[in-house]
């Protein structure tokens, strides 16, 4: 099929037009997704290393997150 054609030529279905800006709505849930993803991390290391802020910190930082995350996807 050619871009300028919105119907299909055997079927006749209509093609669904692609979006072509991001919302805000996906913008903050990738945001959530990568403090959550970076939090886990630090989570991690806080068990090997003392360069980062103490065990029960991130992982009161990482569980809020998930939570805001979860609620997030839910709500998009």
């Amino acid at each position: 099929m050619r871009r300028e054609e919105t119907v299909c030529f055997r079927c006749d279905t209509k093609i669904p037009e692609k979006k072509s800006h991001v919302s805000w709505k996906d913008r903050c849930r990738t945001g959530l997704k990568i403090a959550f993803i970076f939090f886990a991390v630090l989570t991690v290391a806080s068990l090997f290393t003392d360069m980062v802020p103490s065990f029960i910190k991130c992982l009161s930082v990482t569980f809020i997150l998930m939570l805001v995350k979860s609620s997030a996807d839910h709500m998009g």
